[in-house]
């Protein structure tokens, strides 16, 4: 059995918190948040119940809460979980979103669990960030672009392409560029390691 090890912090910045939970063997009873919760399984499985339906949780998984949905998970065999997470609160969730497509709407997470490959180096460099409270100016951005990709695949609103300026156009593609790159170095150091 490994050591438990639980790491909790509030990025000022981003408005948000990050969580780390290593190593975790207990069981969670049924409850719900008044936030969003966007967590990662790293290791571990889990039996799940999310609003009265069961579900099978598994290493790669994200587990997305709304608000107020009620949920709570058991361990299955000696499989301890390794989890990180982020809450975001209802205002929060509204102001990202607000940026992110031009209307004042909510996210609806329509299912509490999905694989998505694509996105999950996104958030572990997210998470990251958060926990280790680097003076990061990449983190907000970042939060956008993983916010953005989460919704596409997860959500219940479609995002539309907002008109922009020629010159906001070229800002956001230097931007999004600058990302790309980061996101590749990072991923290529890891790897190494």
């Amino acid at each position: 059995m490994s050591k438990d090890f639980r790491e909790i912090y509030f990025d000022k910045q981003l408005k948000l918190e990050g969580y780390y939970f290593e190593g975790v063997s207990q069981s969670f009873p049924n409850h719900f948040h008044d936030y969003y919760v966007i967590g990662f399984v790293e290791k571990g499985k889990r039996n799940l119940t999310c609003n009265t339906l069961e579900y099978e949780v598994n290493p790669g998984d994200f587990l997305l809460f709304n608000p107020f949905d009620s949920h709570g998970c058991t361990q299955v065999e000696a499989l301890d979980l390794t989890y990180r997470a982020i809450n975001v609160s209802i205002e929060r969730m509204r102001e990202i979103i607000t940026t992110i497509t031009g209307k004042e709407e909510l996210v609806k997470f329509t299912k509490p669990i999905l694989k998505l490959p694509k996105i999950d180096e996104l958030f572990l460099l997210l998470h990251q960030l958060i926990l280790e409270n680097k003076d990061d100016l990449n983190r907000e951005e970042l939060l956008y672009f993983f916010i953005d990709a989460l919704i596409a695949h997860a959500a219940d609103i479609k995002i539309e392409e907002i008109a922009f300026s020629e010159a906001s156009k070229e800002n956001l593609l230097l931007a999004k560029s600058y990302l790309e790159k980061k996101f590749r170095f990072y991923c290529v150091i890891r790897r190494v390691k």
